[in-house]
């Protein structure tokens, strides 16, 4: 890679680690939101999805913007929108502005991610290993979030707004970084075939990839928003302990992708996701069962390596897909954000009216369809589209 290229990864790879920081953040601080502002767990529920209700927006709209106006213009416009929610939230403390806040943050988020994965493929080197430290940097930031959450509300849990504080800077520098991005010899997000052709939807190879993204995602948004509550309100740690159970969650993840930059160079990536995906139906059982420290020590530490390789996976099987229609990323990310958008409400209710381990309990549903999904992909019913379902 040039010098231009080694720039226009550096800044998506600081982009995606401050994802990762507000994004884990959010659900870290939700246990202290929740008191200091008297939510309900269905509200919650809403505030936790409210940023993937954003993402589908802005998903959805991501394609037309690059047509419109380019990938960098659109890209510094989405971090505007991720600054604007974040400061938004630390100026209230009622639900329907929180609300509000995190649907731009979200949208802000969807947009911006659409165009980091699409870099990935198009900047020229090894896409798998690119998408795969791309999404270690979330990791990377999942992981300091709650370290930073711990460090900013150790004297008192009133300092909850502290670590948005320090999110919505670095927001505001990433925003800065997309300006100085030199995209001229970046091929536009118009595909070799009709710009606006729809015909990727008749492509199995799309179908497939989406119907196991949107199980994913219910999981991974879940997880992102509520396991913080499910470590506090099962009272199987402290209340300190969560914020490091949620620190070692995503150490897990981090450590998985780290393992996978490697091992996907040598496994097919349908084989992956498969073997993944017993792991992580496997692994929500066993967080389901624990009683103990140590067990939900295991258990997080298995949900961990069990989502780390998944999306890198999952993206990489689709080949030139993404690159050859150029509304198909807008459109795959709009319909697996839903996943993330109605399992986190599908919780809050759950735990609303029964207990938080019911509501992470029907997170069972999405893993088991993930698990036939992925069995049903490895097997290779993309016939159509082989050299996009070749690994």
């Amino acid at each position: 890679m040039n010098g231009k290229s080694r720039f226009i990864v550096a800044s998506e790879y600081l982009m995606m680690l401050h994802q990762g920081i507000y994004s884990i953040l959010i659900g870290a601080i939700l246990p202290m939101m929740r008191v200091s502002c008297g939510l309900s767990y269905d509200v919650s529920g809403f505030i936790v999805s409210a940023m993937n209700i954003g993402q589908v927006a802005g998903g959805l709209a991501a394609g037309f913007l690059a047509l419109k106006l380019g990938i960098k213009t659109s890209n510094v416009f989405a971090y505007i929108l991720v600054t604007a929610g974040l400061l938004i939230s630390l100026m209230t403390g009622s639900a329907i502005p929180l609300i509000i806040a995190f649907c731009l943050v979200g949208a802000g988020r969807g947009i911006s991610s659409n165009y980091g994965n699409y870099l990935m493929n198009a900047v020229p080197a090894n896409t798998s290993f690119l998408l795969n430290a791309f999404h270690t940097c979330f990791a990377a930031g999942a992981v300091i979030a709650p370290l930073i959450v711990m460090a900013c509300t150790s004297r008192s849990s009133s300092n909850w707004k502290t670590p948005l504080f320090i999110v919505t800077i670095y927001a505001a520098a990433v925003a800065v970084c997309f300006i100085f991005q030199d995209l001229k010899d970046i091929a536009p997000m118009t595909g070799s075939r009709a710009n606006r052709s729809l015909a990727f939807l008749k492509e199995k190879i799309f179908v497939m990839i989406v119907l196991i993204m949107f199980c994913y995602q219910a999981i991974e948004c879940t997880i992102l928003g509520w396991m913080t509550s499910y470590y506090v309100d099962t009272k199987i740690v402290s209340e300190a302990s969560s914020q490091l159970f949620t620190s070692i969650l995503w150490g897990a993840v981090l450590a998985g992708r780290l393992i996978f930059t490697v091992i996907s160079r040598k496994l097919r990536s349908k084989a992956i996701i498969k073997y993944l995906s017993v792991l992580v139906l496997i692994s929500l059982i066993l967080l389901l069962l624990s009683r103990s420290y140590a067990m939900l020590l295991i258990s997080t530490i298995c949900i961990g390596l069990a989502l780390s390789g998944m999306y890198a996976n999952i993206v990489a099987s689709a080949g030139t897909l993404f690159l050859d229609y150029a509304l198909s990323m807008s459109v795959y990310f709009t319909i697996i954000c839903l996943g993330g958008t109605i399992w986190p409400i599908i919780v809050g209710f759950m735990a609303e009216h029964f207990n938080i381990r019911t509501g992470i309990g029907t997170l069972i549903v999405p893993a088991a369809a993930m698990l036939i999904l992925c069995i049903i992909f490895d097997r290779g019913h993309c016939k159509d589209s082989p050299a996009a379902c070749s690994d």
